[in-house]
């Protein structure tokens, strides 16, 4: 009888020390994901749109939703970016223009100073249409058409015809040929 004690014993401290190991490896896995993404999703979403301290928010409150759900998320990056655009729906803000309202170098979510190249870029891509604004922003994240597709419920060939088309649009707006001969 004390064999099997023993035995049950033993298997149930090699399940303890199993779950603390899994626990460990989930808490790691979340800080890595959370030093990578952190501010990759902040200007994601600023690029969308957002506001930046709205972006943080919607950041925010995204890994604190992540965390508790960590264990069933099989994509981090997409999941964290489709809770944080819903965050910054729910909170009911209208795009904000950009102008001199919000200041983007002290906010510091685009790396540490923000020239003058990233603000004509996020005020062009505001003047995009919804859905190519969209696809573009999931592109400069990194995400393949197929991707991209697949989160916002189009189809691949839509999706490469929507980057296409807002690639076209970015050109003429950050980049116009000056008139009268080339």
């Amino acid at each position: 009888m004390r064999k099997q004690t023993r035995s049950t014993t033993t298997t149930r401290d090699v399940q303890d020390e199993f779950s603390a190991l899994q626990e460990s490896m989930t808490a790691n896995e979340y800080a890595v994901c959370y030093e990578q993404e952190r501010l990759p999703l902040v200007r994601f979403l600023i690029y969308r749109g957002a506001a930046p301290q709205d972006a943080f928010d919607a950041a925010q409150h995204a890994f604190v939703e992540a965390w508790r759900r960590w264990e069933h998320i099989h994509n981090p990056r997409t999941w964290l970016r489709t809770v944080a655009i819903r965050a910054v729906a729910k909170a009911n803000q209208p795009t904000v223009p950009l102008n001199e309202q919000y200041d983007l170098a002290d906010s510091a979510p685009l790396d540490s100073q923000v020239s003058e190249e990233t603000l004509d870029l996020v005020a062009a891509l505001r003047q995009l249409p919804p859905l190519q604004r969209e696809i573009m922003v999931w592109k400069m994240d990194g995400f393949t058409p197929s991707e991209i597709a697949k989160e916002l419920g189009i189809s691949a060939e839509a999706a490469r015809q929507g980057l296409h088309r807002a690639r076209e649009n970015l050109k003429k707006m950050l980049f116009p040929r000056e008139r009268g001969g080339s």
